[in-house]
């Protein structure tokens, strides 16, 4: 029997949402059959306390909500960004703050052509669902479609950490916590605030006035995300950057991040004394035989650089990170051991870690790729929100970004932000900006 640890417990206050589309019109009646499937098969998707669940339940009344798109063109982002967004800010309705259940949400448009689209998505609880996991559940779903059933098998990190004795004892902590906690100001972005430099086009003004980003006295804020593609064609010219270079991918993708948050939005640079990444490892290399599983978390590390990095060019500052990264290739590494400190424990507040940016990249990882063929023809896209399960004040300016390859070769960045405090228009020149950066490295 799997046991929640005390980190995955922590996780069930947060969650994690994603949609995507196919070109397909599914029934209602099956929609909600797969759906009810899907529960059986997962059955923490039902209630996210239970992991394994061998009662009689048939799961028949959590059932999909039917949406129907405000949007009306043909931008595939448009709908996969709005049925997201509305996902978003449903599952904070009271209600649905009080359960521990997955949502799944679903429209049909027609699009072009007679073609009628079916486009979804899916939001569930974070303690045993990380970025991947949530992938696989996607196919699994998606596959019922076609009579295809695939359920991937559950693990604990938690379990494994405990199993190999990787979460730091009480008498490692003050050591470690004088050995990694040493900084006195990191840098900060506020991305609330372009810098003076940087004016919005007449065309940017009218679509913040139009999206009603601007009055955030009446609107309640709540997690969105924009996405980015970046195509196969364009992923080959990083590649061979990366490769000329011997850059790491994941490398690049910080150092462009860091670089374009700088040149675009205001910071506390001329205060701070370190840069500090939040670099997001997935583990299940190291930790079980099957790397398609459910249920296992990435874990980060924190390298500290000199805030002169800043100065750096991209190349500069990416070569410096790839030999970082190289360095941590197991879960015994120390590195680990400052994360584990913060996570692990129910004081996490004393223990927090605050850093300059986070970035997650999926690079290495195809997501999707076991889905039907039929599905893959006809699929559109795929975006992701890392959400919350609680509501969100006018003060809230957390934003997280991940960077997937889909199983075209093309990769997405994904970044989610609160809407009505950042504007939606401040993102997307900011991902536009670090694709530019990643694909014209030498320029």
């Amino acid at each position: 029997m799997l046991k929640y640890s005390i980190y995955e417990q922590i996780l069930s206050s947060l969650s994690i949402i994603c949609s995507f589309g196919v070109r397909e019109e599914y029934s209602d009646e099956l929609i909600k059959e797969n759906w009810i499937k899907l529960q059986k098969n997962y059955p923490y998707l039902y209630n996210y306390e239970t992991i394994e669940d061998k009662s009689d339940n048939i799961y028949s009344d959590n059932i999909p909500l039917k949406y129907e798109f405000q949007y009306k063109g043909n931008f595939m982002n448009e709908y996969l960004n709005e049925i997201i967004s509305f996902l978003s800010k449903e599952s904070l309705k009271q209600e649905k703050l009080t359960q521990k259940n997955s949502l799944l949400a679903y429209a049909k448009i027609q699009v072009k052509e007679n073609q009628i689209y079916t486009f979804f998505s899916l939001y569930t609880p974070h303690s045993r669902t990380d970025f991947k996991s949530l992938s696989f559940i996607v196919t699994s779903y998606l596959n019922n479609f076609d009579n295809i059933s695939l359920i991937y098998p559950m693990e604990s990190m938690g379990q494994i950490l405990i199993e190999k004795n990787l979460i730091p004892k009480v008498e490692e902590r003050q050591d470690l916590i004088k050995k990694y906690f040493n900084y006195k100001q990191i840098l900060k972005i506020d991305f609330t605030k372009l810098k003076e430099n940087i004016k919005l086009t007449k065309e940017e003004e009218k679509k913040m006035i139009k999206n009603n980003e601007i009055d955030e006295q009446i609107q309640i804020p709540y997690l969105i995300s924009e996405t980015i593609k970046i195509s196969k064609e364009e992923m080959n010219i990083i590649f061979e950057s990366c490769k000329k270079n011997a850059l790491s991918v994941q490398a690049l993708f910080y150092a462009s991040y860091l670089k374009a948050s700088l040149d675009l939005f205001q910071s506390n640079q001329t205060e701070a004394d370190v840069v500090n990444f939040q670099i997001i490892y997935d583990q299940r290399k190291h930790t079980v035989h099957k790397e398609k599983c459910i249920g296992l978390f990435a874990e980060a590390t924190y390298p500290f650089l000199s805030i002169d990095t800043i100065n750096k060019s991209i190349i500069d500052i990416s070569k410096e990170l790839t030999q970082y990264i190289k360095k941590v290739t197991s879960l015994e590494n120390e590195e680990f051991k400052r994360y584990r400190i913060e996570c692990y424990y129910i004081h996490k507040e004393l223990y927090a870690i605050n850093f300059s940016l986070s970035a997650t990249n999926m690079g290495k990882f195809k997501i999707l790729e076991e889905l039907s063929e039929h599905i893959k023809e006809n699929f559109i896209d795929y975006h992701f929100l890392n959400g919350l399960r609680f509501p969100i004040t006018n003060d809230f300016k957390k934003t997280e970004i991940h960077m997937y390859s889909l199983f075209d070769e093309s990769c997405n960045i994904s970044m989610n932000f609160p809407k009505y405090v950042i504007p939606s228009i401040y993102i997307i020149k900011l991902l536009n900006k670090i694709k530019e950066n990643m694909i014209c490295l030498e320029k």
